[in-house]
């Protein structure tokens, strides 16, 4: 288990995969990649517009790597149960 709760589930997935995409050499490919598409889209593309798209695409790798590792897919829904579960209890 690499993490206590639904919360800390989210942040070290998330952390993980931001530092490959900043650091590490095929996420920082990848992330120029994504930029260089986006900008042939749309060449007047803004900031805004940009951080929309990496939360876009950080949300669909996450769920994707969640999806695809049997490990992470059986943690994700323990957290993910306890949750919604101590939401449906409170008053």
């Amino acid at each position: 288990m690499i993490a206590s709760d639904y919360m800390d589930f989210i942040t070290k997935v998330a952390h993980a995969m931001q530092d490959e995409l900043n650091n590490g050499k095929a996420g920082q490919e990848l992330s120029k990649e994504l930029l260089k598409q986006a900008l042939t889209k749309n060449p007047d593309m803004t900031d805004g517009e940009w951080r929309k798209m990496q939360r876009d695409f950080m949300m669909y790798s996450f769920f994707q790597i969640v999806k695809n590792s049997p490990e992470l897919r059986e943690e994700f829904s323990s957290h993910l149960w306890k949750e919604l579960q101590s939401k449906t209890e409170q008053p």
